[in-house]
């Protein structure tokens, strides 16, 4: 469940909880293995680490909208009782095209 969403008015988002290309809803798959953490969230997958209870994750995708783009997302929060409470960071950048 997401909150506090906070957005620019009359922006699309390629990727996030209303995003164009990707939507960030419904069941996350969690994979760990020592430090290392995997969430995907439909097909799109983040990576990183979980130490002392902290999580730090990112994500780097393409995308096409009148030319190629690139978006950038993190996670950074925590994971108690089966629950991922963090914060989530969009950037994207548009490509220069030759």
């Amino acid at each position: 469940m997401w909150s506090h969403v906070d957005s620019t008015d009359g922006c699309f988002f390629f990727s996030g909880p209303a995003g164009t290309d990707d939507r960030l809803v419904g069941s996350a798959r969690i994979e760990r293995d020592g430090n290392h953490i995997k969430i995907s969230i439909e097909n799109a997958v983040f990576e990183g680490t979980y130490r002392e209870g902290q999580l730090d994750l990112m994500r780097i995708s393409s995308h096409a909208f009148d030319g190629p783009w690139l978006a950038l997302e993190r996670m950074h929060g925590r994971y108690v009782g089966g629950k991922m409470i963090a914060r989530y960071r969009y950037n994207e950048c548009e490509l220069a095209s030759e």
